[in-house]
């Protein structure tokens, strides 16, 4: 309780101490724009949600090591499974159902797995001194990007494009920390002629991690090249490999944690991930008014993972093409896009039990999303319609042969806002959107009994309403929002592995706020945030209980201290409320979370940099996941206090 009063009242006493905010700050923010809401740049302005940007300013500034790193400083949102088998983003209290409701996009390319189950993309991978800027779109988003927004977008952007007057640029850095671990970068950004640039670039990490059994060595390379055919024309494409080898030791019982919280368990599984992805986009500016845009993309993951009982091997691919027109015209602007996705994995276990599928899934959607101006007040309309075609074929599992099963879905998402701008730097909107999540091909077979047989299972599909606000207020820039969100069908998992069983539950709810601020205040720099939910099962077996993984209150502050040029020091506060884990609410809430990280940077001339840092300063005891099954909790434990030193070179 303590620390929730803390928190907020630092968010509210904030305010009052920022007569000295720069002016500056001001302007920029409001000429700040996003392209994640139409594949378009916008001004935040414009925008009928609550924006999170994160640009390569800060990330510099706070030296962020991670892309991680990075969304675990935003209060608004919620990181789990902070391993190196990944991390998954929780937006606005999805759950156990964040990897199907939370769209992960870099520079425009969907990175959501079609099974879900599988795992999720390791935002390590990512060389964090190539991104450009960071964009989280909090709420809906399904008329741009379709099935699974019903928590928001999160729009990963790298640098690109010819933005530097230099012709050549870079950066090459290096960093140990605790646990053996140590990682070098570099990137670099050529001027090869008056119409082309090439950009490299690398990153090599390796650690032993916090517990026994638990390192990784990865690498990730990474090509560019900008072509600018004219002056309305230019073509980006990209290319970017990925490989680590990895273990990672099993979850903990309650007596093990008790006995040895960073020991190793009696199982580990290792794993090999190889992953390659192309993208090419075309831009075209036709007329003044009116721009063309093309997003074509390859990718391919493989990996495999294995036990003292078990190898399993994961092939998946994913090929999109989708081309979008922006028209404006006298009254507003129009945008209108085609998408067309193909995915198929593969999976196959040699030992054990063993199971096997092959399943493949092609998707075409249209869309228009109209923004029509009326003076200061804008009226903001979408459409979006979907079909999905599955192909399940070679299944088995164990023992059990489900069927060869054919499937389409197809479904319609709407929206409809009024954003009205009462000022220069003011506006207060209201929307209502309506969406859906198709279910993934694997959770079309339970395998509880038989030989296994397929389910019925519906389209989640969701209504949210919301009225949001930004302005400046006490030379503060405020962005709040409340909502509520209505969801029918939403899907359940019961078991695991090979016992699996998926439904729908009848209802759910969601009703929840949003508040950031942040202000400068002479040489100090703040931003708060905090996020309140309130989800539960409204209808059925679990009419009235918490949505599992949920937490009511998440918050964060993060401070930077300017002493000098050559000199700053920044701290990190992180905050999320207790949650229950399992439906029935039966296992007690656990894992309150309150976390600090430190940084201190030193700039000994104008290209070098040193930094370092201290993370879980107070050495709070707290977990990456926590289960709860047949009436006992298994642990994954997060690290404790660790530290890290680096060093940068910019030219």
């Amino acid at each position: 309780m303590k620390k929730k009063m803390f928190l907020m009242a630092l968010i509210a006493t904030s305010m009052l101490y920022a007569d000295d905010f720069y002016e500056s700050n001001a302007s920029v923010n409001l000429e700040e724009t996003v392209i994640s809401t139409t594949g378009f740049e916008e001004k935040t302005q414009n925008i009928i949600s609550t924006v999170t940007v994160i640009t390569s300013e800060d990330i510099s500034k706070k030296n962020y090591k991670t892309v991680v790193d990075v969304l675990s400083s935003v209060g608004t949102l919620n990181m789990t499974g902070n391993t190196v088998l990944g991390s998954t983003i929780d937006l606005r209290g999805q759950g156990s159902r964040t990897r199907s409701n939370v769209q992960v996009l870099v520079d425009g390319v969907s990175l959501n797995s079609l099974d879900t189950e599988h795992g999720v993309f390791p935002f390590d991978s990512i060389n964090i001194n190539t991104v450009e800027r960071i964009e989280i779109i909090s709420g809906g988003g399904a008329v741009v990007y379709g099935s699974g927004t019903s928590g928001g977008v999160i729009n990963i952007i790298t640098k690109n494009g010819f933005s530097s007057d230099k012709k050549i640029s870079g950066t090459i850095g290096t960093e140990i920390g605790s646990y053996n671990s140590y990682t070098y970068k570099g990137n670099v950004i050529g001027q090869v002629t008056d119409n082309l640039q090439i950009g490299l670039d690398y990153l090599h990490g390796n650690s032993d991690n916090y517990r026994e059994g638990s390192e990784y060595d990865k690498d990730n390379y990474g090509i560019s090249l900008n072509y600018k055919i004219d002056n309305n024309q230019k073509i980006n494409f990209k290319y970017t490999k990925y490989t680590n080898d990895y273990s990672s030791p099993a979850v903990l019982t309650q007596a093990q944690l008790d006995k040895d919280r960073d020991g190793a368990s009696t199982s580990e599984t290792d794993y090999q991930a190889d992953k390659d992805s192309y993208s090419l986009v075309y831009d075209y500016n036709m007329k003044d008014n009116l721009k063309f845009n093309l997003l074509s993309s390859y990718y391919n993951s493989v990996s495999e993972s294995s036990t003292s009982t078990s190898i399993t091997n994961f092939d998946e691919s994913k090929i999109a093409f989708k081309p979008k027109l922006n028209y404006e015209y006298s009254k507003g602007t129009l945008t209108a896009g085609y998408d067309y996705t193909f995915n198929n994995i593969v999976r196959d276990t040699k030992l054990g039990n063993g199971a096997f599928y092959d399943i493949s899934k092609i998707t075409n959607s249209v869309f228009l999303n109209n923004r029509y101006d009326m003076n200061k007040l804008e009226l903001i309309t979408g459409y979006r319609y979907e079909k999905s075609d599955y192909e399940m074929k070679d299944q088995k599992y164990g023992t059990k042969t489900p069927s060869d099963m054919d499937k389409t879905s197809s479904n319609s998402a709407y929206s409809m806002g009024l954003n009205y701008l009462y000022s220069d730097s003011g506006k207060l909107y209201g929307k209502f959107e309506s969406g859906y999540t198709f279910p993934d091909p694997r959770q079309y077979i339970n395998l509880t009994n038989g030989e296994g047989e397929l389910n019925n299972l519906q389209d989640e599909e969701f209504m949210t309403y919301e009225i949001g606000f930004q302005d400046y207020i006490i030379n503060s820039l405020v962005k709040g929002a409340v909502y509520y969100t209505e969801k029918e069908n939403e899907i359940r998992k019961e078991g695991s592995s090979l016992n699996a069983k998926f439904y729908n539950i009848d209802a759910s709810k969601r009703i929840g706020g949003e508040l950031s601020i942040s202000q400068n205040i002479k040489k100090l720099e703040l931003s708060e945030s905090i996020a309140y939910i309130d989800a539960k099962v409204t209808e059925g077996t679990y009419e009235g209980k918490r949505i599992p993984y949920v937490s009511k209150i998440t918050s964060s502050i993060n401070a930077t201290y300017t002493f000098n040029e050559k000199v700053d020091l920044s701290a990190n506060i992180t905050y999320r409320d207790k949650y229950y884990v399992d439906a029935s609410n039966l296992s007690g809430l656990v894992n309150d979370k309150f976390v600090t990280d430190i940084k201190v940077n030193y700039s000994i001339d104008s290209n070098w940099k040193t930094y370092a840092g201290i993370n879980n300063l107070f050495n709070a005891d707290y977990y990456n996941t926590i289960n709860y099954r047949s009436g006992a909790y298994t642990y994954d434990p997060a690290s404790e206090r660790n530290y890290f030193i680096g060093f940068n070179y910019s030219f």
